[in-house]
C-alpha cells in the first residue's frame, strides 16, 4: 500500500510541475501551445546545427529552409544564418526537415519534432514545416539548448485570421510583409485583406492598382500589382493566405468618386445603387480584373450594412432589401464561375425580403450571432462576431478585453444566446477571426501604434484558434510571451485594446525578423531632439524645422516634451473664430500642441454653447484636413491651465499608452485618458499663429516617467456608498516635491467614482485634493496630485481615497503613484 502511494505521489509530481524527481523535461513555452507533448531525459545543444533537408523534400522545402536559417540565427544571436544542406548525415545538434510520404497520418497543417541527439523535424506539408519552425525558433530564442522529447501538433480550425484594414489606413507595403511574419510566428494563417471602403463621409479609397479603371486607384497609397503578387508569394511560403475583400454595394464611396452616377440617388455617396444595371456591369469589371490577382481559394465580396434608414417608403425599403439579397446571389454566381468560394457578412437577415443566400456561400458572422441556425442550414461560417473580437485603433467603441478572449472565449462562441453557441458535433465552423478597423481613416493612429495594440489580441488568437490553452489565465500567459519573445518593450502586453499602461503587464519584444513594432524616433539613445541654443527668441509667425533624423514627423508613446519658456505676446488668431487662443509650440501633419487654445464646444441636443481656453495637444482623426483641428472628431486634450505671459515656466508633457498628461514647474496640472503623439515636424506652425516669446531651453525624449503600482481596490472591498480605502507608499517616498495618483480602472462591470484623495504623513492627513473624479468605461479628473514639502526621515507615507463603486460592487483597478523628484 505504501509502495502505491509513493507512485501516486510521483504521478501528481509530474502533473503538478511537468518534471519529475529523474529529470523529464518540462513542456517548452511556444505560442501557440503544444498539442502533444512527451518530455525525454538531457537535453541537445543546437547551436552549431546544420540544417538538413531530406532529398526527397528539397524542392519543396528550399524555401522553408532558408527563412528558418535566418531566424534560427537572429534567435541565437549569430552573425550569419546557419548552414542548410541537401542530404547527408545528420550529426549531433543538427535539424533535420522532410517531408512525410503520402498517406501518413500527420495532420494537414500537423507536424512532428523528435529532439534526441539530433533534431528531426517531419510534416506532410510544407506549411507543416513551417509551423514546427516557428515552434524551434520560439524555443531557440529563450536557450541553444533544447530539451530532448517528441512533439506531436496540429491546429483546430483551418482558418485562423486577422483582418487588416488598409482601405481606410493604408498600411505600407514593406509593414504589411512584417504583418505576415508576425502573424505565421504565432501559427495564424490567414490576412484578411480589406483593400477599400469608407471613412465616415469624407473619404474613400481602393488600394490596389487596376488598369481597366485608372481613376478608381488611391493616390494616397496603394498597391500595385506586382507588389500583390510579391506579397502573395511571400506568405505563402511562410503559411500564409490572403484572402482578399473587395466591399459592396455599401461601403463604396471609393467606386462613386469614379463613377458618380452609380450612387444611390437616396442613400448617398457611400452607397451603390443596386436597381442600376449599370452598376452590375461596373462591379463586373472591376472583378474581372481584382479576381484573378489573388491565389486565396476564397474571394470576400463584402456586402454588409447596406442601410435602409433614409428610406421611408415601406414599398421601396421591401423592393431594395429583396434586391439587396438577390445582389449576393447574383456576385456568388459570377464569381464562382471564376473558380473561388464567395465570403460575405452577416447581416443581410436585417434586411426586407426572402431571397437566402446560396449554401455555396462562406458567412463571415459579425452582427448577427445564429451561428447554430446557419450550421443546420448547411452554411460555412466563420466566428467574426463583433460583440469580442474587434480592435478599432483609438476609438472609445468595441475594443477586446485580452483577459476574456484568453481565459474564456472560443471559436464555438458567437453570443451569450443559445443561437449564438455551438458544440464540437455542429458542423460547418471554419474558424475565427480577429479584426483590426482602421475607422479613424488616414490620419488616425499611426501604424507603429496599431501594430502594437495588435500583437497582444495576436498571440492570444493564436493559441485559441490553435486549439491549447497552455496557461491557467491571461496573466500568466502574458508571462509566457515575455519569456519567449524577451524584454525590448515593443510591445505591451495590456489585459485590453482599452486598458493603460501598467508596469504590471509584462514588456515583450518584437517578433523576429519585422521591424514594424519599432517606433521610428525611438533608438538606443532617449534623447530625440533638443533646443540648439539657450534662450532663443521665437519672434511671431516664424517656423523652426526640427529635422529629426529620417524625416520622422511623429512620436507615439512613451514620451515626454519639456519646455522652459517664457510667453511674451497674446498671439493673434486670424484662422479661429475668435482673435486669439490658437497658439502653437510644436506641429505635424497630425498633431499640435497648443500653448493657448480655446475650445468652443456645442451640444447638439441642448444647444448649448461651452468654452474653454488653456494649453491643448490635438490630434487629427478620419480624413486629412488643412490642419490637424479641422478633422472630423479630431482628439483634443484640454489641459486646465492658462500659460502667463512675462513669467518663465517649465510645461513638460507626458504621452503612456491611453494617458497623456502636463506638469507644470514639476507639479502635475492635468491628465487625460487619451492617447497622443508628439508632434516632431516643427516648432510654431505653417500658419502665423506660432508662439512668440523665449525659449530658454526644451527636450523631447522616447521614454516617459515610471509609475508604481502601490495598490488597487477589488471587487469585494467596493461598496455603492462612500468609504475609505488607503494605500502605504512609504517605499515611494524619497524626497520632497510633487506626486501624483492615478485610480486606472482594469476591469468589472462597475466604474469606481472618487470623492476625494489625502496624503498621510505618520497618520495625519498633510494634503488634500478634492476634485470628483471617476474611472471605468470612461475617465474623468482621476489623478490626483499633492505637494510635499519635506519628507521626515522614518516617517509612513499613506495614501487615502473615499471611493465607490457605481450599480453594483463589480470594479478592480490599480492606484498609481508617480513621484517627481
Amino acid at each position: 500500500m505504501f509502495r502505491i502511494l509513493l507512485i501516486i505521489s510521483a504521478i501528481a509530481l509530474i502533473t503538478a510541475t511537468g518534471t519529475d524527481c529523474f529529470g523529464v523535461n518540462s513542456e517548452p513555452d511556444v505560442i501557440p501551445a503544444l498539442r502533444q507533448w512527451t518530455g525525454g531525459e538531457g537535453q541537445v545543444d543546437v547551436s552549431n546545427a546544420k540544417i538538413i533537408i531530406d532529398k526527397k523534400s528539397a524542392k519543396s522545402l528550399k524555401e522553408v529552409s532558408a527563412i528558418f536559417a535566418a531566424d534560427a540565427a537572429e534567435a541565437l544571436k549569430l552573425d550569419k544564418p546557419l548552414r542548410v544542406k541537401t542530404g547527408g548525415k545528420v550529426g549531433k545538434g543538427d535539424i533535420l526537415l522532410t517531408l512525410a510520404p503520402k498517406g501518413n497520418s500527420i495532420a494537414v497543417e500537423g507536424y512532428t519534432i523528435d529532439i534526441n541527439d539530433s533534431v528531426t523535424v517531419k510534416a506532410s506539408t510544407p506549411a507543416g514545416i513551417y509551423w514546427a519552425t516557428r515552434t524551434l525558433t520560439q524555443m531557440l530564442s529563450q536557450d541553444a539548448t533544447l530539451p530532448q522529447g517528441s512533439i506531436v501538433d496540429w491546429p483546430d480550425y483551418p482558418i485562423r485570421s486577422v483582418l487588416v484594414d488598409v482601405g481606410r489606413k493604408f498600411i505600407p507595403f514593406e509593414e504589411l510583409k512584417d504583418w505576415v511574419i508576425a502573424l505565421s510566428y504565432f501559427k495564424m494563417n490567414e490576412i484578411h485583406l480589406h483593400l477599400n471602403d469608407n471613412c465616415w463621409n469624407e473619404y474613400g479609397a481602393y488600394r490596389v492598382e487596376m488598369k481597366t479603371i485608372p481613376g478608381l486607384t488611391a493616390t494616397d497609397g496603394h498597391y500595385t500589382q506586382k507588389q500583390i503578387r510579391e506579397l502573395q508569394n511571400f506568405a505563402k511560403v511562410r503559411g500564409v493566405t490572403i484572402t482578399p475583400e473587395i466591399d459592396s454595394p455599401g461601403h463604396s464611396r471609393a467606386f462613386t468618386i469614379v463613377r458618380p452616377d452609380l450612387a444611390h440617388p437616396r442613400l448617398g455617396a457611400n452607397y451603390l445603387d443596386i436597381t442600376n444595371p449599370e452598376t452590375y456591369t461596373f462591379m463586373e469589371k472591376v472583378f474581372d480584373e481584382i479576381v484573378p490577382l489573388f491565389d486565396a481559394p476564397h474571394f470576400h465580396i463584402g456586402t454588409d450594412e447596406y442601410r435602409l434608414g433614409a428610406i421611408g417608403d415601406k414599398a421601396e425599403r421591401q423592393m431594395l432589401g429583396e434586391k439587396f439579397r438577390q445582389y449576393i446571389n447574383y456576385f456568388n454566381d459570377y464569381i464562382r464561375k471564376k473558380g473561388k468560394t464567395v465570403r460575405i457578412w452577416s447581416g443581410y437577415e436585417h434586411m426586407p425580403g426572402t431571397t437566402e443566400p446560396d449554401k455555396s456561400i462562406v458567412i463571415d458572422m459579425w452582427e448577427t450571432s445564429d451561428a447554430k441556425n446557419k450550421s443546420k442550414a448547411g452554411y460555412e461560417v466563420i466566428n467574426s462576431t463583433h460583440l469580442w473580437t474587434y480592435i478599432v485603433p483609438g476609438a472609445p467603441y468595441y475594443g477586446v478585453s485580452n483577459t476574456f478572449l484568453y481565459n474564456d472565449w472560443t471559436a464555438l462562441k458567437f453570443s451569450n444566446k443559445p443561437a449564438g453557441q455551438l458544440t464540437r458535433e455542429d458542423p460547418g465552423l471554419l474558424g475565427g477571426k480577429l479584426h483590426v478597423w482602421n475607422d479613424n481613416g488616414t490620419t488616425g493612429y499611426t501604424t507603429n501604434e496599431i501594430a502594437r495594440l495588435s500583437m497582444p489580441t495576436v498571440m492570444v488568437f493564436g493559441e485559441k484558434l490553435w486549439g491549447v490553452k497552455g496557461s491557467d489565465n491571461y496573466a500568466a500567459f502574458a508571462e509566457r510571451a515575455e519569456r519567449i519573445l524577451g524584454t525590448s518593450g515593443a510591445i505591451e502586453m495590456v489585459p485590453g485594446s482599452h486598458a493603460a499602461h501598467s508596469s504590471k503587464n509584462p514588456q515583450t519584444a518584437e517578433i523576429p525578423g519585422t521591424s514594424f513594432l519599432k517606433r521610428k524616433a525611438a533608438g538606443t539613445d532617449k534623447l530625440v531632439w533638443e533646443l540648439d541654443e539657450a534662450d532663443k527668441n521665437i519672434i511671431p509667425n516664424t517656423t523652426v524645422e526640427l529635422d529629426i533624423e529620417g524625416g520622422v514627423q511623429n512620436l507615439e508613446y512613451p514620451w515626454t516634451a519639456t519646455f522652459e519658456l517664457t510667453r511674451l505676446t497674446d498671439v493673434p488668431n486670424i484662422w479661429e473664430i475668435k482673435g486669439s487662443g490658437g497658439e502653437i509650440l510644436l506641429s505635424s501633419d497630425i498633431a499640435t500642441l497648443y500653448l493657448d487654445y480655446l475650445h468652443i464646444a456645442k451640444n447638439n441636443k441642448t444647444k448649448e454653447v461651452t468654452e474653454k481656453r488653456g494649453v491643448a495637444l490635438v490630434r487629427a482623426n478620419h480624413a486629412p484636413a488643412r490642419r490637424p483641428i479641422d478633422t472630423k472628431a479630431a482628439d483634443i486634450v484640454m489641459f486646465d491651465y492658462q500659460v502667463p505671459r512675462y513669467k518663465k515656466v517649465t510645461l513638460t508633457f507626458v504621452g503612456y499608452m491611453n494617458r497623456t498628461e502636463l506638469y507644470v514647474d514639476g507639479k502635475q496640472v492635468g491628465s487625460s485618458n487619451k492617447q497622443t503623439v508628439c508632434p516632431l515636424k516643427r516648432l510654431g506652425d505653417t500658419y502665423p499663429n506660432g508662439f512668440h516669446g523665449v525659449l530658454h531651453s526644451a527636450a523631447i525624449y522616447n521614454t516617459a516617467p515610471e509609475q508604481a503600482v502601490v495598490g488597487g481596490w477589488k471587487s469585494e472591498q467596493m461598496s455603492e456608498d462612500w468609504k475609505p480605502l488607503q494605500w502605504d507608499i512609504t517605499p515611494h517616498i524619497k524626497t520632497a516635491g510633487s506626486c501624483a495618483a492615478t485610480f486606472q480602472y482594469t476591469g468589472g462591470a462597475c466604474r469606481l467614482d472618487v470623492q476625494w484623495a489625502a496624503l498621510l504623513e505618520n497618520g495625519k492627513e498633510i494634503a488634500r485634493d478634492t476634485h470628483p473624479g471617476q474611472t471605468g468605461g470612461s475617465n474623468s479628473q482621476n489623478t490626483y496630485t499633492f505637494d510635499l514639502k519635506t519628507v521626515k526621515p522614518n516617517a509612513t507615507y499613506t495614501l487615502k481615497a473615499s471611493v465607490r463603486s457605481d450599480g453594483g460592487t463589480d470594479s478592480n483597478g490599480d492606484v498609481l503613484l508617480f513621484v517627481n523628484k
